[in-house]
């Protein structure tokens, strides 16, 4: 009987049957080719995953772009419409006209009595004191309902303002302490808090409260920044041992607040008479500035003049 088991080279092909019948030598050299096709596929591969990868964070930054913005017009639009009001009603009628319209009446009849007294008139004249005191009673009734549901719709609108305003603030206070969280090592320094803070006042002043919360925080972190030269993904996270200790001790320095604060910019101290009193009335970039030019042991004077007492 013949043999029917099929040869290596028939069951894998006339590529590896010739590759079989090559001498040490050619595969040798076929090798490197190899080598290189596999490295020229695996860079293909990963720069394909890679520009995948870009396009998907492109997209998604997209997306979170589109929200953040959709978001921001939301809130800028609520805040320019308002709090939701009741609709104060206005008088059925003119009440102090209807009231001087029956004054006159009854007026007419009194001088008409004078008259009828006097004998300048023929005919008594009459009057329906019934009708007039019924007139007068239900015109009286008509206007204090009429007050009193304007003034319970005009309390109600009160209160929503009310609350309105409080969401408002405590939505910034919100989103001011996320801000400072992201950037504590910039807050740290009081100097540079101050400065936020004035950059907040001024834009918000500037743009008459339009901004959102985090366009304004955003605005003015951009201010406070360039102010500093600070690198805001550099320096991210909580301040360093060295950076609290300056912050500590230039805390007296920093400006007080305006109404609408970040609340870790601190309160203004005492003015003190040591060596560097002409630094007591400077503004905050003029400090910091001379504190960026001063020896380690002027800084180390001006730090122990902060933190000893004053005249």
């Amino acid at each position: 009987m013949a043999d029917t088991t099929p040869s290596p080279a028939t069951d894998q092909g006339p590529a590896v049957a010739q590759f079989d019948n090559l001498t040490e030598a050619e595969r040798a050299a076929l090798e490197p080719e190899k080598d290189t096709a596999a490295a020229e596929k695996a860079t293909a591969d990963a720069a394909a995953a890679k520009a995948a990868e870009d396009t998907a964070a492109a997209e998604a930054k997209a997306k979170a772009d589109a929200e953040a913005a959709a978001a921001s017009a939301a809130e800028v639009a609520k805040v320019a419409a308002g709090p939701v009001l009741l609709e104060v009603p206005q008088p059925p009628k003119d009440f102090e006209a209807e009231f001087e319209k029956l004054s006159a009446e009854r007026d007419a009849f009194l001088d008409a009595q004078k008259k009828f007294a006097s004998g300048e008139l023929e005919d008594e004249p009459t009057f329906d004191h019934k009708g007039y005191d019924k007139a007068v009673r239900t015109l009286t009734l008509e206007q204090s309902r009429y007050e009193s549901t304007k003034a319970t719709i005009e309390a109600e609108n009160a209160a929503r303002a009310q609350q309105f305003e409080q969401a408002a603030s405590q939505a910034f206070s919100d989103a001011q302490k996320t801000w400072q969280a992201a950037n504590a090592a910039f807050m740290a320094n009081p100097l540079r808090a101050a400065a936020m803070q004035e950059a907040i006042n001024r834009i918000d002043a500037e743009t008459k409260g339009t901004l959102s919360n985090a366009q304004l925080i955003e605005k003015a972190a951009t201010v406070a920044f360039e102010a500093y030269n600070w690198d805001a993904k550099a320096n991210a996270g909580k301040p360093t041992a060295a950076q609290q200790k300056q912050a500590e001790a230039l805390a007296n320095r920093a400006p007080p607040q305006a109404p609408r604060t970040v609340s870790a910019a601190p309160a203004a101290g005492t003015e003190g008479s040591g060596n560097f009193g002409h630094l007591e009335n400077a503004g905050v970039l003029e400090q910091e500035a001379a504190y960026a030019k001063m020896s380690e042991a002027d800084r180390a004077k001006w730090l122990a003049e902060v933190d000893g007492p004053v005249a």
